[in-house]
């Protein structure tokens, strides 16, 4: 392959304009696929149009199996598409309760950690251990992955560097979170569960580090009750916020039914069963 066509895959792959960036992303193509296996590398990469075809080539930890290939189901292939393509300023995601949500998440930060040179993503979750047990998973795919990726150094327990010059950091939602960076993609976690004493000033902290044109926040979590900054951002017309909202509920896994649904109604009761499982947001009565 030539100079030429690593520049038409980057382009395919990043979806970018900008034609510094277009060539790094092409010389680093170009440089890894080189020092592979001609029958194996190039072809891998070539196929992957989209994170849809960027998924297969993961492995996820299965609690009981160990390692096995990520085989999403189609719900998930929308959603980690919707949030890869969105192009709005925001991406809300009320996904019910085991649902796979924190897998999608990992997916779609490698995957513009290894297309797009010098991105920085912050995951943030309501604790410090939360975001780190992203970053873990993450790690996981970078050493499992069937691709060639850029070279992953670890620093510390909350950082990801990989030699194309992105990063991805862990850090538990407080104001010192945006601290010294410049994030292109803001990753929180369970949004509704930040302590509501701290979701605001997180919030208002991380602006500064959101002013580039091209960064994005995205929020996937479970709903909780009717007050916290992921209530306050789904209640707004998503026009105004330059965002895209996306719900994922239980019936959506092909593996339930209404007898899974019923059994779970009766244990945990109607309204606890609506907000783990059903996108609402309900206080406790």
């Amino acid at each position: 392959m030539e100079l030429v066509d690593y520049l038409r895959l980057a382009r395919e792959l990043t979806a970018s304009t900008d034609i510094k960036e277009l060539m790094l992303s092409a010389k680093y193509l170009q440089s890894e696929m080189e020092d592979k296996t001609p029958s194996i590398a190039p072809t891998s990469w070539i196929n992957v149009r989209d994170i849809v075809d960027f998924i297969p080539h993961l492995k996820i930890q299965h609690p009981i199996k160990g390692a096995i290939q990520f085989v999403p189901w189609k719900y998930q292939e929308d959603t980690a598409k919707l949030l890869e393509e969105n192009g709005k300023k925001m991406a809300l995601v009320n996904m019910a309760r085991q649902m796979g949500g924190s897998i999608i998440v990992c997916a779609l930060a490698l995957y513009r950690a290894a297309t797009r040179p010098n991105h920085s993503i912050l995951v943030v979750g309501n604790t410090f251990s939360n975001a780190c047990e992203i970053l873990e998973r993450i790690k996981f795919m970078v050493e499992t992955c069937a691709l060639p990726l850029p070279h992953m150094s670890v620093e510390g327990k909350g950082l990801i560097n990989f030699n194309n010059g992105s990063r991805i950091i862990a850090r538990a939602a407080t104001k010192e979170a945006p601290r010294g960076l410049s994030i292109s993609t803001l990753i929180v976690d369970e949004a509704a569960f930040i302590p509501w004493s701290k979701d605001q000033e997180f919030w208002q902290a991380v602006q500064p580090a959101l002013a580039g044109t091209d960064s994005q926040t995205i929020m996937v979590s479970t709903p909780n009750k009717t007050r916290g900054i992921f209530y306050d951002l789904w209640s707004k017309d998503p026009s105004t916020i330059d965002a895209i909202q996306h719900t994922v509920i239980w019936s959506d896994n092909p593996t339930r039914d209404e007898a899974w649904a019923d059994y779970y109604r009766t244990q945990l009761g109607a309204e606890k069963f609506a907000r783990e499982h059903e996108g609402q947001f309900i206080d406790d009565q």
